[in-house]
């Protein structure tokens, strides 16, 4: 259960930091 909580923190952080990127 936490492995997959990590799993999902990591994709939003990748997904906020493209964000930014792009922003």
């Amino acid at each position: 259960m936490v492995n997959r909580k990590i799993t999902a923190l990591r994709f939003w952080l990748t997904a906020n930091v493209r964000f930014w990127i792009c922003f």
